[in-house]
């Protein structure tokens, strides 16, 4: 529905959809946990590149959720703002971001 009426607000796209199904869904015995750094790691340990990617799907995943609860309760003004701020992310011109 969104990727119809505005795909530039398609923060999931298919492509973030294969590679998380890919990396954390659908492991394979190719499949190496938490290479963020380049090296696999099992067990405890911080990686900051690691954290960072955490952020970034959690980001995309609170962004879509929040496009939908808009949608859904008719909040158009979150809505658009929302819609803005990613627009802004993205780079887009009239984010409305002064």
């Amino acid at each position: 529905m969104l990727e119809a009426k505005n795909p530039e607000l398609m923060y999931a796209t298919k492509q973030w959809y294969g590679d998380l199904s890919e990396s954390y869904i659908h492991v394979s015995p190719q499949t190496k946990p938490n290479e963020h750094s380049g090296r696999a790691w099992l067990g405890g340990a911080f990686q900051k590149d690691g954290a960072e990617k955490v952020f970034d799907e959690l980001s995309t995943i609170l962004y879509n959720m929040g496009l939908m609860t808009c949608r859904w309760f008719k909040f158009d003004d979150l809505f658009d703002e929302l819609a803005g701020e990613i627009r802004a992310m993205n780079g887009e011109e009239g984010s409305g971001r002064g």
